[in-house]
């Protein structure tokens, strides 16, 4: 809860919360973005931006090759089946899946560029 309040300090601008940056496996709203190269999110539930959190400040705290081990396999060895609801879990496993997609494809355009 204490990093959901945390969240709302800096959430993703609502221009970008738009179908593509949803989390659609959450059961409350989240969205989430690269924003100058940073990543951002928002969600209208506080236990989900406190999550949000958590990843966006894993992956903004992370190198490209430190961002390759975030899997949710890493998160399941530390027992997160047991912290949180199923469906908390698929978007919380979601969002690592689009954030590492987001990171893919500005690795992908930064070399055509």
């Amino acid at each position: 809860i204490t990093l959901g309040k945390k969240l709302k300090e800096d959430p993703l601008d609502e221009n970008r919360r738009i179908p593509t940056n949803r989390v659609t496996n959450c059961q409350s709203e989240l969205y989430v973005d690269l924003d100058n190269g940073r990543f951002k999110a928002w969600s209208n539930a506080v236990i989900t931006s406190g999550y949000a959190y958590l990843l966006t400040d894993i992956f903004n705290h992370s190198s490209a090759d430190e961002i390759n081990e975030i899997t949710s396999e890493r998160f399941e060895a530390l027992g997160l089946d047991d912290m949180l609801s199923m469906v908390r879990k698929a978007g919380f496993y979601q969002m690592i899946a689009m954030m590492r997609e987001k990171i893919v494809a500005k690795t992908n355009q930064s070399r055509n560029e």
